[in-house]
C-alpha cells in the first residue's frame, strides 16, 4: 500500500520522491532517539527499585525491632497490673478472717476483671509476636487460681458454719430433755452430712488450687525477661495450700 501511495504521488517527480524518503528517514530516526530515551529511563527505575529492594529488609528490620520491643514493654506492663491485683488477694487468702466473705469475693470479682482485660489485651499481641505467649499463658494460670480461690474461701465459711452447727448440736444432746436431745441428733446428722459433703469437695478444691498454683511456679520461673514485681512471691500464700 505504501509503495503504491509513493508511487502514485511521486510518479514522474524525483526530487518529491527523494524529499518524502528524506522526512521518512528523519522520522524514523528520531522515533529511534526516542525509544532509546525511554529505554534508558525504564532502566534507571528498574535499577532504583533493584536498590530499595536490596535494602528494604535492613529498613524493615529496624521498625520491627522497635515494634517488638514496645510489644514486650505492653506486656510486662499488663503482667505488672496484673500482679497489683492478684497478690493481695492470694495474702488475704492465707489469712480469711482478714477479710468478709462479700469484701473477698468482691475483691475476686475485681481481680479477675482485670486478668480478663489483660487477657484481650494479650491475646491481640500474642497474634503479633509469638514470644509473649509465656506472658499470656502466667495471666491465664493467675485467673485458674482466682476462680480456685474464690471458691475455695466460701467453701471454708461453709465448713466453718457447719462445724459450729456441729458443736451447737452437740451442746444440746447434753441436755437432760427428751425433745432437745431429739432435735440435738436429728441437728447432729445434718451437720455430719453436710461436712461429709463439704470435705469431698474441699478435696477437689484443694486438688485443683495445689494443680494451678505448680503451673503458675512453672510459668513463673519460665518467664523470660520478667519485669520487677511481675512474678509473683508464691511463698506468700504457702498457708493457703495447708489450710
Amino acid at each position: 500500500m505504501l509503495r503504491l501511495w509513493i508511487r502514485a504521488n511521486c510518479s514522474g517527480n524525483e526530487d518529491k520522491y527523494k524529499n518524502f524518503k528524506m522526512q521518512n528517514n528523519v522520522k524514523c530516526t528520531q522515533a529511534c532517539l526516542l525509544s532509546s530515551q525511554y529505554l534508558v529511563v525504564v532502566f534507571r527505575l528498574l535499577k532504583i527499585s533493584f536498590l530499595v529492594v536490596l535494602l528494604s529488609p535492613a529498613a524493615w528490620g529496624a521498625l520491627d525491632i522497635d515494634q517488638e520491643s514496645q510489644l514486650r514493654k505492653s506486656a510486662d506492663a499488663e503482667l505488672i497490673a496484673v500482679t497489683s491485683r492478684l497478690t493481695p488477694l492470694l495474702e488475704a487468702l492465707g489469712d480469711t478472717s482478714a477479710l468478709s466473705l462479700s469484701e473477698y469475693l468482691t475483691r475476686a470479682d475485681e481481680a479477675l476483671d482485670q486478668i480478663e482485660t489483660s487477657i484481650a489485651r494479650l491475646s491481640a499481641m500474642e497474634s503479633k509476636a509469638e514470644f509473649l505467649n509465656n506472658h499470656l499463658q502466667y495471666v491465664r494460670i493467675s485467673r485458674d487460681v482466682v476462680v480456685h480461690a474464690k471458691l475455695g474461701v466460701g467453701e471454708f465459711v461453709d465448713y466453718n458454719n457447719a462445724k459450729k452447727k456441729l458443736t451447737a448440736a452437740e451442746l444440746q444432746s447434753e441436755s437432760p430433755h427428751e425433745y432437745i436431745r431429739t432435735q440435738a441428733d436429728i441437728e447432729k446428722r445434718e451437720a455430719y452430712k453436710r461436712l461429709i459433703i463439704l470435705a469431698d469437695n474441699q478435696t477437689d478444691i484443694r486438688l485443683k488450687f495445689r494443680m494451678a498454683l505448680a503451673d503458675l511456679r512453672h510459668a513463673t520461673s519460665d518467664l523470660e525477661g520478667s519485669p520487677p514485681g511481675a512474678v509473683i512471691d508464691l511463698d506468700v500464700i504457702s498457708r493457703a495450700e495447708n489450710k
